[in-house]
């Protein structure tokens, strides 16, 4: 039965309205006003966002905005929800007010990565007095969501950090097979019948026999490297995604017999996995604009951009969703430790418990599937709330998504079902799969050539306008602030020089140094204008170097795919890996 709430609006004692809920006051009887004063001192700090729990009267969020400058207020209250508190007409038209409730179409995790500044994981929670005693369950899963946010974000930043090097090197030579395949969107909605998407955890084991069955009579997706168990038992899927750029995901390929399996790749996608299949089309991410430019810009390719996550997995319900207007099925989802294991046997990436906390990992328990509790870690916790978000945006789409995984972690918004029930229900006849129609169209190598050849050109050009930017730096002649001049050469500097990046390949190498620049030169409490030109100084140092830094990796990119586009022999040796 829904709770009851009794809300009285009160004078207070020095004319100040106060409010009481249930019998409990939400704001003080005597100076609710200083009090909310007092509370928004005390958690304050610049450059966080800040979720208020309990709006009340709004006196918290008033003294908040008071201190504030950039950073924002995300507000949850049951109570506005259901019309029992009425929020302020000056914060609900404030720009850095936002108000939210579980009903909303948008998770609360989205909403804070969307608002929050630089820094993604500088987040605080405020209660306001009482609410945590009256929303007890409510308040439990706003501080369970900050903490899931706060481990996804910090599992993202750690992939970006690790793996742009290597997200780079891939598009340079993923050129070379995009330029000859078909794209993703070749295949929109081709299909009409069920999509399996075979992810690797532990329970898809109990899944492979239904699913060699009925394999055609679906179209069978395999997130990434589960293609091995798929094999192992004899399945071969009609379709693997691949989006991994590491020298592992190549060797768990290379010794594979893929038959007709076709693939389905990102440009980050380690290079030397596409000549190892028949048949390709490629895809990006909506997150990478800039790519799907470049590519545009560089090969004439239009690439289709579909919403991804930090795993293969999200990428494939994405892909399910544009090639077929039936039914999806995800098996071996598992997002936990089923059976005290990470994943399906034959796969590479298969850990037990034990040594997985023995890495002194933090384990987290969460509902299950069958509602009990099991054991998961941040990577999966991360892959969790990134599935959630993609089904409340999905749900809109009419296309129909079940959770069939009958094991691990509970995934908010999915429809549960048994695999053999969404078989009987859904699975009627044989299929035709779509096949392009050669290995590879004939590429215009003369097209990559001249465009490469440009952007070595440019990255001359990138290197010498950093360099310009150190030396007008140490020009400037006080130790406590920049003279006008400077200022405003160093503005030119800077348009001229991020207008030449967008014509270089260096948007992946450039993210790490932006997450850096995002949180090693925040302003200072009290911060003295020495200070703050002593700041802005090495901000400014540490940009133009960390770009002198990349465009030499860039350049190494460039040349090595030059290298082989002029080279018939090595040409012939690329496609042959």
């Amino acid at each position: 039965m829904e709770a009851q709430y009794v809300v009285e609006f009160i004078e207070g004692k020095q004319n100040t309205p106060t409010l009481k809920i249930n019998n409990l006051y939400i704001h003080s009887k005597y100076r609710p006003i200083e009090e909310a004063q007092k509370i928004a001192m005390s958690t304050f700090e610049k450059h966080y966002t800040f979720i208020v729990f309990g709006y009340g009267l709004g006196y918290i969020v008033d003294e908040l905005l008071n201190l504030t400058t950039k950073e924002s207020i995300i507000v949850i209250d049951p109570l506005l929800k259901n019309g029992q508190l009425k929020a302020e007409e000056r914060h609900l038209k404030h720009d850095r007010v936002y108000f939210w409730s579980k009903e909303d179409g948008q998770t609360l995790l989205y909403l804070i990565d969307r608002v929050s500044l630089g820094i993604k994981t500088m987040v605080k929670t405020i209660v306001t007095p009482n609410y945590n005693k009256l929303f007890i369950e409510t308040y439990k899963e706003v501080l369970n969501d900050v903490r899931n946010y706060l481990v996804r974000t910090t599992v993202n930043i750690n992939t970006i950090s690790v793996c742009a090097e290597r997200w780079q090197k891939n598009l340079s030579l993923n050129l070379l097979n995009i330029l000859g395949d078909s794209t993703l969107a070749n295949l929109e909605k081709v299909y009409n019948c069920p999509v399996i998407i075979a992810s690797g955890g532990p329970s898809l084991n109990k899944q492979l026999p239904l699913l060699k069955k009925i394999r055609d009579k679906v179209i069978i997706i395999a997130a990434g490297t589960t293609i091995n168990s798929l094999l192992k038992f004899g399945i071969e899927p009609h379709y693997v995604v691949s989006i991994d750029g590491s020298e592992i995901n190549y060797t768990s390929f290379k010794n594979l017999e893929l038959g007709n399996t076709t693939l389905l790749y990102s440009p980050f996608n380690h290079w030397a996995i596409r000549p190892l299949f028949k048949h390709g089309y490629s895809f990006t991410s909506t997150i990478y604009n800039s790519i799907a430019s470049y590519i545009y810009k560089t090969i004439d390719k239009d690439m289709p951009q579909i919403i991804g996550g930090g795993t293969v997995a999200h990428f494939a319900f994405s892909i399910a969703q544009v090639i077929t207007s039936g039914p999806i099925a995800f098996i071996g989802q598992d997002l936990a430790f089923t059976n005290n294991v990470s994943h399906a046997d034959a796969n590479q990436g298969k850990r037990t418990l034990e040594e997985v906390a023995s890495d002194k990992r933090t384990l987290f328990e969460i509902d299950g599937y069958n509602e009990e509790k099991v054991i998961t870690d941040g990577p999966f916790l991360s892959m969790k709330q990134t599935f959630e978000e993609m089904g409340r945006l999905f749900s809109a789409n009419g296309i129909e998504f079940y959770n069939c995984t009958e094991g691990g972690a509970k995934i908010q918004g999915f429809k549960q079902l048994a695999f053999q029930k969404f078989i009987n229900q859904f699975v009627k006849e044989d299929i035709t799969v779509i096949v392009s129609n050669s290995i590879y169209n004939i590429p215009n190598y003369e097209l990559i050539n001249s465009q490469l050849q440009k952007e070595l050109e440019l990255s001359d050009l990138v290197i010498k306008v950093a360099e310009k930017g150190i030396e007008t730096l140490n020009l400037n002649s006080s130790n406590t602030y920049f003279s006008q001049n400077i200022l405003e050469e160093l503005d030119k500097i800077d348009v001229e020089l991020m207008d030449l990046i967008k014509e270089v390949q260096m948007d992946f190498l450039l993210q790490p140094i932006l997450l850096k620049l995002d949180g090693a030169f925040l302003e200072k409490k009290d911060e003295t204008p020495e200070e703050a030109f002593i700041r802005s100084y090495n901000q400014s140092l540490f940009f133009y170097k960390e770009i002198l830094d990349i465009v030499d990796k860039s350049i190494e990119n460039i040349k090595e795919t030059l290298e082989i586009v002029t080279d018939k022999e090595k040409l012939d040796e690329f496609y042959r890996k």
